[in-house]
């Protein structure tokens, strides 16, 4: 595959609130956003760090439209081509560094998860921080499907037609292990337990913190997303 696989199209999802809330604590003053879709991600980053400077790389021209709205630099280019120096140098990713980088449901869109991150990683600074999501393909909802012998691509979500690639819990953690210019800091899995009807009877909080038990204890099980933060060393 020479092309991005959606240099055409416009991914439009709703924040990552969870995630972006994960920055609160640091002090950011470059800020890039990987796979930025329309910006809802950067939106939500601008509101909690209104003085950082932001970038914004995708693949599609029709997204970079809407990004203009909301910062000044913006990268046209495919992640597939990021070990590439020539195809960088042209697009403008050369001798440029970021203090934290997000990658919010983007690696599974790629054909070597591995390579993009080492990529990414040329454009962190040092000590700089990098935040990634990723979806949990063993979450209880999705084994349950599989047990049923239905494997059905969908058009979002952890089956999502577009994903190349499949990260459980652990596989996820583990990509931050590979990569030599990175120490894992923290991860966490984001979900709930399977209360059913229950969570109209009981309190939120009780609710709250039964979800928290649950994904604290069985991360693959609970967690139908993984939060991970790295630093580069």
């Amino acid at each position: 595959m020479n092309n991005a696989l959606n240099q055409d199209d416009v991914y439009s999802s709703p924040p990552n609130r969870v995630l972006i809330e994960r920055t609160l604590k640091f002090n950011v003053t470059n800020f890039l956003d990987v796979g930025a879709g329309t910006g809802n991600n950067l939106k939500e980053f601008q509101q909690i760090h209104p003085y950082a400077s932001t970038a914004a790389i995708t693949c599609s021209k029709k997204e970079s439209q809407e990004l203009k709205e909301l910062t000044k630099e913006i990268f046209i280019f495919d992640l597939n081509k990021i070990n590439d120096l020539r195809e960088r140098q042209e697009a403008g990713l050369i001798n440029l560094k970021y203090d934290l980088i997000l990658l919010s449901h983007v690696l599974e869109h790629t054909q070597n998860p591995l390579a993009v991150l080492n990529g990414i990683c040329d454009l962190l600074s040092p000590g700089g921080r990098i935040l990634i999501a990723l979806p949990n393909i063993c979450h209880w909802r999705t084994r349950i499907q599989i047990a049923r012998g239905k494997f059905n691509y969908q058009d979002d979500g952890i089956l999502d037609r577009t994903h190349l690639r499949f990260f459980s819990y652990w596989t996820a953690v583990a990509l931050i292990s590979e990569c030599k210019e990175l120490a894992l800091i923290d991860h966490w899995a984001v979900g709930g337990g399977i209360l059913g009807p229950l969570r109209k009877l009981l309190p939120r909080k009780a609710c709250g913190w039964l979800d928290r038990q649950a994904t604290s204890k069985r991360p693959n099980l609970f967690g139908y997303e993984v939060h991970i933060l790295a630093q580069k060393i």
